[in-house]
């Protein structure tokens, strides 16, 4: 990948669902990140951000809706190989706490701490990753 982003990330709002008639939903998710929102399957690897990264938070959350932010990465799932990535703006990850969203200095859901830290890093205040997969 070997980019650099610098700038300003604003995380959106996502439509708030609820079960329909036969009892089934649709849960949605929005995530945000200084390089990347999402990382589904894929590899994201030399990156660098100095973007300032941040989300609203008057935005409802439920069972049906949820939100990842990262100072890197939003989130990700199944990714192949995250690496040698940083993050530059000091992310302040404790600060979505109050607000139920799934915050990470690196990234917000996706992950693990161990695995992640080993080729990356984040500066920032509170968790490396927001929510971290179970093993």
């Amino acid at each position: 990948m070997n980019i650099s982003v610098v700038g300003s990330v604003i995380g959106g709002r996502i439509p708030q669902y609820e079960p329909n008639e036969e009892g089934k939903t649709i849960t949605s998710h929005s995530s945000t990140g200084g390089i990347v929102g999402h990382v589904q399957a894929a590899s994201v690897t030399g990156g660098v951000t100095f973007s300032k990264v941040s989300i609203a938070t008057n935005y409802n959350v439920s069972d049906y809706t949820y939100y990842t932010i990262g100072g890197v990465i939003g989130s990700m799932k199944n990714a192949v190989h995250i690496s040698n990535n940083e993050g530059w703006d000091k992310f302040n990850a404790d600060f979505y706490k109050a607000y139920h969203y799934h915050a990470g200095t690196f990234c917000g859901g996706g992950g693990t701490t161990t695995d992640l830290k080993k080729e990356n890093t984040a500066e920032g205040t509170g968790a490396f990753v927001g929510t971290e997969n179970k093993n």
